[in-house]
């Protein structure tokens, strides 16, 4: 399921037009055409300014429209230092107020904290590198899918990271997340 971006209500993935308010909630990209959510002002595949058809490196700095409600910009190095004097539970606090802010902005559930913290339990720590993984894409796609900008690399760089120090790979998720914030105004 996907939010529709005008009236907020679920509608299937492969929908092409809102069922509850009849808007078209796809269109294909002018420069490279592929189809990208109806309301993006950047296309995902080619990173072109679809109102203007021009490359993104000469696009806006207006605000993005809010999908959901913006998340609070959070300050990284704080959360880094509970997480460390909280021997790891300030982490997991963490976590769950960023897949909050991500699922709330989104308005669907996308993110699993608590099954997380489960599987975390039960792979002895081998899931927390997936889940940086996991949390980049899903960031990443959510980013895009409201035209704005963020490295395509993420998610790489948040396995990777997930992998040698865990807890630096969900500091750059955050300052990801507060760039995004920003970006909405």
């Amino acid at each position: 399921m996907k939010t529709c971006p005008f009236c907020h209500e679920p509608i299937p993935v492969e929908a092409r037009e809102c069922k509850f308010c009849h808007a078209k909630v796809v269109r294909n990209c002018p420069s490279c055409g592929e189809e990208v959510v109806f309301t993006a002002r950047l296309c995902r595949f080619c990173h072109n300014d679809i109102a203007g058809g021009g490359p993104a490196s000469h696009h806006r700095k207006a605000p993005l429209a809010a999908a959901g409600p913006v998340g609070e910009d959070k300050n990284i190095a704080t959360w880094v230092i509970i997480a460390l004097f909280t021997c790891g539970i300030g982490f997991w606090v963490w976590i769950f107020q960023m897949a909050g802010d991500v699922n709330r902005h989104c308005r669907q559930e996308r993110l699993n904290p608590i099954l997380d913290l489960v599987l975390v339990f039960l792979t002895c720590g081998f899931w927390i590198i997936y889940m940086n993984y996991k949390y980049a894409s899903v960031i990443v796609e959510m980013v895009r899918d409201e035209g704005g900008e963020i490295s395509p690399d993420l998610p790489i760089m948040g396995l990777v990271l997930g992998f040698f120090l865990p807890i630096a790979g969900f500091a750059v998720l955050q300052h990801e997340l507060n760039n995004h914030w920003r970006q909405h105004g």
